[in-house]
């Protein structure tokens, strides 16, 4: 058996360079909280036996779902900050 590495997170966040100054802190300490929320969630399914086989496809679900939902309300929630 070839020595399989699991999926790993790339993290290049280099958008808040192009946000407005004071919006940049806000929108990194969101993307930390997803990128936390994701391992924590990895880490969950991953002691559970029936996902050992879709592990990759049930985090990709999650992150979806997370993204549509909860990073999408946080990100337009700071768009008053823009309009101070």
């Amino acid at each position: 058996m070839e020595n399989v590495q699991p999926p790993r997170v790339v993290s290049h966040w280099h958008i808040a360079e192009f946000l407005p100054a004071k919006l940049r802190k806000y929108y990194e300490l969101i993307i930390l909280e997803y990128l936390y929320k994701i391992s924590q969630r990895k880490d969950e399914l991953a002691a559970l036996p029936e996902y050992t086989n879709n592990l990759a496809e049930e985090l990709e679900a999650y992150s979806k779902k997370y993204i549509e939902t909860i990073l999408a309300e946080k990100l337009l929630d700071a768009i008053p900050e823009l309009e101070s």
